[in-house]
């Protein structure tokens, strides 16, 4: 690819964590074409692929949508299946139909988490939770649909804007004296800027020269494995160097702190095929948690 082409991306999400990451990060040699929410209704499947079907140019289409409420997603099962599995399928449709490549956003939660070691992408998916369950739905309308398409599975995202664990513990902890913290749950905190520029290579590969291997479905999230209780230690840690008068994060074990939807004790992601076959390599979680935090406690 030469360094004047512009990519010409149809995004959908606008406003989200990754979305907003990814739009932030674009420039200069891909040009995104956010699609909102109060645009296309994901709740009505078919309301993106056609969006595809009357856009003008599209390099690439990139889906950054999701029902990520996780114990919501219990009580509105149908809500969460047309949003993270129906209308991926049928984007992927579109997408064949036009021979545009997809690059789609799924999760760690297709697992059940009983590996006591990092998943790889040949594992056995086997989702515990109702998310985990349209996530790897959509997965498979994808694959079934559309043979030149990405799927980048990723774990535990936040950002300095949007609503997520970093933001949470930050607000509880500036007001509390000790906060309980589960410590029975791993996995690899993801920063969505990283994940955007991650997913920016490898959209900017897929439409120059991809190889057979360029396809399929590879894992992003930060490097090195933690829970959340040493995951939330660290944001404090790093807000009482600004903020002295912080909670004491307390661990407890899942048992004490029950949930809708069951949680999976290891979601550890193996990243070594994107950076294999992308040269993509993950940044450690601690140092984009802190270049976050740093952001956040700037704003």
């Amino acid at each position: 690819m030469t360094s004047d082409k512009v990519i010409h991306a149809l995004q959908f999400g606008q406003s989200g964590q990754l979305a907003s990451a990814l739009i932030g990060a674009a420039a200069p040699h891909v040009k995104i074409t956010p699609v909102a929410r109060s645009e296309v209704d994901f709740f009505v499947p078919n309301a993106a692929a056609r969006r595809i079907e009357n856009e003008g140019r599209v390099d690439v289409v990139v889906n950054a949508v999701a029902y990520t409420g996780v114990d919501q997603a219990e009580r509105e099962p149908g809500l969460a299946q047309a949003v993270n599995a129906i209308a991926p399928g049928l984007i992927a449709q579109s997408c064949a139909q036009r021979g545009i490549p997809l690059v789609h956003v799924s999760t760690d939660y297709v697992f059940d988490g009983s590996k006591p070691s990092a998943y790889v992408e040949t594992d056995p998916v086997s989702p515990i939770n109702m998310y985990g369950q349209t996530k790897c739905h959509g997965e498979d309308l994808i694959r079934t649909a559309w043979a030149r398409h990405v799927i980048i599975r990723t774990s535990w995202l936040y950002a300095a804007q949007g609503t997520n664990f970093v933001k949470t513990i930050l607000r509880l902890a500036a007001s509390r004296d000790e906060l309980k913290v589960v410590n029975d749950q791993w996995g690899n905190p993801t920063s969505a800027r990283d994940l955007a520029d991650a997913i920016l290579s490898v959209v900017r590969h897929i439409t120059a020269a991809p190889g057979a291997n360029s396809w399929g479905t590879f894992h992003y999230a930060g490097a090195g494995r933690t829970n959340w209780c040493h995951f939330a230690e660290t944001i404090v840690e790093e807000a009482e160097k600004v903020t002295p008068k912080m909670a004491r994060i307390v661990p407890i074990p899942s048992s004490e702190f029950p949930t809708a939807a069951r949680r999976p004790k290891n979601s550890t992601l193996d990243c070594t095929k994107l950076e294999t076959i992308y040269g993509i390599s993950p940044r450690p979680w601690f140092e984009s948690v802190k270049t976050v935090m740093h952001d956040i406690l700037t704003q």
